[in-house]
């Protein structure tokens, strides 16, 4: 019996961590092509845990295309 509750509540937590993203596993950062410091991953992760919604991901993604990974802005400014 304590078996059984001991298994539960280690599937339990699986569940729980796998559910809000704090189980990270090797496997996946190994596939990783990309730096963890790079600005683009980290955004695609941010969207893949579901902390910003599509929209947003789609701006912020336009907006490192446009201003350039290193943050120098290539796209013309429209002046007033």
């Amino acid at each position: 019996m304590i078996g059984w509750v001991i298994l539960a509540a280690y599937l339990i937590d699986r569940v729980l961590k796998h559910v809000r993203g704090d189980g990270s596993t090797e496997e996946i950062e190994e596939d990783d092509p990309q730096p963890a410091g790079d600005p683009l991953q980290e955004l695609r992760n941010r969207y893949a845990r579901g902390e910003i919604r599509e929209e947003e991901f789609e701006q912020k993604v336009e907006r490192l295309m446009g201003n350039g990974i290193d943050g120098s802005d290539r796209r013309p400014r429209a002046t007033d």
